[in-house]
């Protein structure tokens, strides 16, 4: 089993997960081991800058995970993105799906205005459609709770109790 002894191996697992993801839901994209290795490696570094500058809890981040399996499994994923989606698309609704996590189980959150500035990539209209088309997409089900996150972990191969759902 793994633990986390940083914040860094946590993004780590994120990334391995969600570049599985996105090699799944983007025909275009070849899921070679190098092009998986790739694109882990930029997922995490892309959620390691968003941590940098939100401070999100870490469970905001699982819960965005267990979002993105919602829309992979119910084939919305896919329909979110364009047919040659690129990472930067993928990583946008990455950011949307934790933006909404956060929304849900943090006490007090960012603005929408607050989330496009730190994202570094994504204008204010352009999140708020995109969260709007991932909500839809859920059929407006993004309520996570404990049995989802630890399914997440479990998947990843992680100690479930490591990552509350609330801070503690």
């Amino acid at each position: 089993m793994n633990s986390f002894t940083d914040t860094r191996t946590f993004f780590s697992l994120i990334g391995d997960e969600l570049s599985v993801l996105y090699h799944n839901s983007a025909p275009s994209v070849s899921a070679t081991r190098t092009s998986l290795k790739f694109h882990q490696k930029r997922l995490t570094g892309y959620l390691c800058l968003v941590q940098d500058r939100a401070q999100i809890e870490l469970s905001c981040y699982l819960g965005g995970l267990v979002l993105m399996n919602r829309l992979a499994t119910n084939g919305a994923l896919s329909s979110l993105l364009p047919p040659r989606a690129s990472a930067d698309a993928f990583a946008a609704v990455t950011f949307v799906c934790t933006m909404i996590s956060s929304k849900q189980l943090e006490d007090s959150t960012y603005l929408n205005r607050d989330f496009a500035k730190v994202s570094s990539f994504i204008q204010l209209r352009d999140l708020n459609q995109l969260e709007l088309a991932v909500l839809n997409g859920l059929g407006w089900h993004s309520i996570v709770d404990q049995p989802d996150i630890d399914r997440i972990l479990r998947k990843a191969d992680v100690v479930p109790h490591l990552v509350p759902v609330t801070a503690q």
